[in-house]
């Protein structure tokens, strides 16, 4: 595989889904929070903003969910086109992927639950930037909410008020985001990461794009966890959209 000078950095506490291949595509790559119990968004920033803490300001850091998103073969390219946006781009600290959803009912849920920013929304589970801008931006929104619902509620937050720190990445040139539940999904685009939001599935991908063929008992068990995952997903934002909204309970 080839090696990059980029620090790759993600938070699981367990091994699950897709989590056994991204380490298999990325062998550099810093798995945080691994074993420990899960207390929300709160410890994934604090596991995360500690070692950024170790790493030289000016090295480059690309932050990534654990367990459904994957490199494309496109990856080697990620540190040139980086820098070169960089160079062009001197404002930007932050280049973070594009949310928004296919599904014209998931989309508008996601732009009451999540906002958005000049109409384009933010995936909190894939972006790229320098150390020293990266942690100037998670330490400036843990500082500011010691406790939050969601990391993407909060970096919207910080994006609407700062919008030439952050890049949206609208055309999939980095991060290419497919919105499809229980969905096979496959790379259309020239980005260097594919994420299969909303709980995708990632075989057939890992088939065409890197001849990685999942045994089919894993296959069915990472359907089975990505029904329940999005069912709790469901459920946490049926809970959030009933504190919004004040919804009664009906006994």
């Amino acid at each position: 595989m080839y090696k990059e000078m980029i620090h790759y950095i993600c938070v699981a506490t367990e091994n699950k889904l897709y989590l056994k291949y991204l380490k298999e595509l990325i062998p550099s790559l810093i798995i945080l929070g691994m074993d420990m119990k899960w207390n929300g968004f709160n410890m994934k920033y604090d596991v995360i903003i500690n070692y950024l803490k170790t790493l030289n300001e000016n090295d480059i850091v690309c932050i990534i969910d654990a367990y459904d998103i994957l490199p494309t073969k496109k990856l080697n390219r990620l540190e040139k086109r980086f820098l070169k946006f960089s160079k062009k781009h001197k404002n930007i600290k932050m280049i973070i992927g594009c949310d928004n959803q296919e599904n014209m009912l998931f989309e508008i849920a996601g732009l009451l639950l999540f906002d958005s920013v000049d109409k384009k929304r933010i995936n909190a589970g894939q972006y790229i930037g320098f150390v020293k801008n990266i942690l100037d931006i998670l330490n400036k929104i843990f500082n500011i909410e010691n406790i939050f619902f969601d990391d993407q509620i909060e970096l919207t937050k910080y994006a609407k008020n700062n919008k030439k720190h952050i890049y949206i990445d609208n055309k999939k040139k980095f991060f290419n985001l497919i919105t499809k539940p229980l969905y096979q999904c496959e790379n259309d685009s020239n980005a260097c990461f594919i994420h299969a939001n909303l709980n995708g599935m990632l075989e057939n991908f890992l088939l065409k794009e890197h001849n990685i063929l999942v045994p089919k008992s894993l296959e069915i068990k990472n359907y089975i966890e990505n029904i329940t995952s999005y069912l709790k997903k469901i459920k946490l934002y049926f809970g959030y959209y009933k504190q919004l909204f004040k919804i009664p309970v009906i006994k």
